[in-house]
């Protein structure tokens, strides 16, 4: 099709194959951009596949951009196309950061980059629009101290989007704590199932991998034996 149609790829910096049928997989991205060899040609792009199957379009524009969980298979692929890894979580039994502890792959449900199916919501956390350069610095409160602070809902536009607390005596930044409300494509979490966490804090553990790209795991602040 490239060939055929004289389509410059220079002047492109992503490719989406939109491909009917996917054998029902709801699609696939590499990681960030690459070198890619197309017509003999070497460019450095990201590219990333998803099944038709999985957008429902809608005959209008409130259709097209109403809450579905379909449309989470584009904006999780394109969000691997721009870097990001999943948003996983951590389950410690009836602990929260320690003890039994394993990592859950697709574990953080209120993400985009993680849940799959049952994912309840479509924003990417706090950490993720940090690493795209979606949220200016001036909007990310840095906490290096006990005290009392205020932010507000990650899917505002003004003021404190989200947090991250600082060790004592280290340069790292473990832990973001974000508020999340049923705004726009998060509108999800009105769902009677999830609602309640619109009440609290959502937290994840930054896991910065030495020479790896960083990813966050979703930490069950209520922990229950065998949960």
């Amino acid at each position: 099709i490239i060939a055929e149609n004289n389509i410059d790829i220079s002047s492109y910096d992503r490719i989406i194959a939109l491909v009917n049928p996917l054998y029902g997989v709801g699609g696939w991205s590499f990681i960030g951009k690459y070198e890619k060899t197309i017509n003999n040609v070497e460019y450095r792009v990201s590219n990333a596949v998803v099944g038709v199957q999985f957008m429902p379009w809608g005959s209008s524009d409130n259709d097209r951009f109403m809450w579905n969980w379909e449309y989470g298979a584009l904006i999780h692929e394109m969000g691997h196309s721009l870097g990001l890894l999943h948003a996983s979580g951590w389950d410690c039994d009836n602990q929260v950061l320690s003890g039994d502890c394993k990592h859950i792959g697709y574990g953080n449900y209120f993400d985009n980059m993680g849940g799959g199916s049952s994912r309840r919501s479509l924003h990417f956390n706090g950490v993720y629009k940090e690493m795209l350069g979606w949220i200016d610095p001036s909007q990310i409160l840095t906490i290096t101290q006990s005290g009392r602070y205020s932010i507000n809902a990650l899917e505002t536009t003004n003021g404190i989007k989200f947090a991250k607390i600082k060790i004592m005596d280290y340069n790292n930044f473990p832990l973001s704590l974000e508020y999340r409300k049923a705004i726009g494509y998060d509108s999800g979490l009105n769902n009677q199932e999830v609602s309640s966490n619109q009440n609290g804090l959502m937290i994840n553990n930054i896991i910065e991998p030495f020479g790896e790209r960083p990813f966050t795991r979703l930490l069950d602040m209520a922990p229950h034996p065998g949960t």
